[in-house]
């Protein structure tokens, strides 16, 4: 910790950081942290941390952010280079304006000084124009004055008409706010062989910013020998993923302090589909017994998104992809197993069910349509099975 500066020969400064790639709280913590022990700093007090939706170009992950205000002895410039040499400890990537970033440090007001060098513009010129800088600044300090406003934070707050898409996610203490937000807490996505089930829960916790939760499917020692050889193979591999999807299940259990949203991209149930297809009867009633042992303490999600699609698009989406493993799996078991999730689905009544058809919708390449999916998350839905109808398609 630095010592105490004497307020008579430092200048207060308030900066705002955001990030909105990977472990963005932790980013930001650290971020705070290693500006706490820049000689020439103290008094380092920090905002509570937003979440906040993208600005400009708005297909990305939302952001965190939070404000901060300190005391420096530095010349503006000096504080410039120590905030540029954290953003690159913490790996911060330039890109073009307004696209995602790793950690983002900028310097909004220093004491009221007003500042225009090729590298710093003090005030910040967008300050007073966005929500994102403003709610967090004006709870941590609302009585400091823009030089060339002639208001106080708080003030420049109250004149902003859009306040929107801002919600406050943790104390600066580390306490978890109360969401607001009606956005499930957890989502499952399904879908046969290659309905494009990781792609998707990827784009949700991305843009929610969700954790995900990924099947590790390559991790199956028997599943090359099970698509060379079902018969003698099935029970091995099957139950190698039984328990290993059970394990997985306790990132489900666990209290997550940084996500409010997990996003899998699987069920637990969809283990006893593959099941009843490759078992045989004595190997399948011992699977039932097992599952029967792990079932009472496996969550149930508060959604699923199931990807319908045609057998002949997963076929050309497993080719497409490449996987050495699947090429030996045949049009015969994919319909099969079409038909098995499809029943399963039909008959699902622990969680709703979102049905979209991946042979009319391209939700990675239809921002459009991706949006109405979230905007049907966050609504709330019946138990049931039940097919979105996406707007977009009007269109095409």
């Amino acid at each position: 910790m630095p010592e105490t500066l004497s307020t008579d020969s430092s200048t207060t400064v308030a900066l705002s950081l955001g990030s909105n790639i990977g472990d963005r709280l932790g980013t930001l913590r650290k971020a705070l942290q290693l500006i706490e022990q820049i000689e020439g700093v103290s008094q380092l007090n920090a905002s509570s941390f937003y979440r906040t939706a993208p600005v400009g170009y708005t297909a990305q992950p939302d952001f965190i952010n939070c404000a901060a205000t300190l005391q420096t002895i530095l010349e503006p410039e000096q504080l410039l280079g120590r905030l540029r040499e954290i953003e690159q400890r913490l790996g911060r990537l330039r890109r073009e304006r307004w696209r995602e970033r790793e950690i983002d440090i900028d310097i909004l007001l220093f004491g009221q000084q007003v500042i225009a060098t090729p590298t710093l513009v003090v005030p910040h010129p967008e300050m007073s124009n966005r929500a994102f800088v403003l709610v967090p600044l004006a709870q941590l300090a609302p009585a400091l004055r823009h030089p060339l406003h002639d208001a106080t934070v708080a003030q420049l707050l109250e004149q902003l008409q859009d306040r929107s898409g801002i919600e406050r996610v943790m104390e600066a203490d580390g306490r978890i706010v109360e969401s607001k937000t009606n956005f499930p807490q957890h989502i499952a996505v399904e879908g046969g062989i290659g309905a494009g089930k990781t792609t998707l829960a990827t784009a949700i916790a991305n843009r929610v910013g969700g954790r995900l939760v990924l099947e590790q499917f390559e991790d199956n020692p028997f599943l090359p020998l099970f698509y060379a050889d079902p018969e003698h193979h099935a029970f091995q591999t099957q139950l190698f993923f039984l328990l290993s999807r059970y394990r997985q299940q306790e990132a489900f259990r666990q209290p997550d302090l940084f996500h409010h949203t997990i996003v899998s991209d699987y069920l637990f149930d969809k283990d006893r589909i593959f099941a009843s297809l490759t078992l045989r009867d004595h190997e399948l009633a011992l699977y039932d017994t097992i599952v029967a042992a792990l079932q009472p303490s496996v969550p149930t999600p508060d959604v699923v998104i199931y990807l319908q699609s045609s057998v002949e698009r997963l076929a050309a989406n497993i080719q497409k992809r490449g996987r050495a493993m699947e090429r030996e799996i045949t049009l015969e078991y994919l319909e099969q197993l079409s038909d098995a999730y499809r029943r399963h689905i039909l008959r699902y009544t622990a969680a709703p069910v979102l049905i979209v058809n991946t042979d009319q919708v391209d939700l990675a390449n239809d921002a459009a349509a991706f949006a109405q999916l979230l905007d049907s998350l966050r609504g709330g839905h019946p138990v049931g099975a039940a097919p979105l109808q996406f707007s977009s398609l009007s269109n095409h």
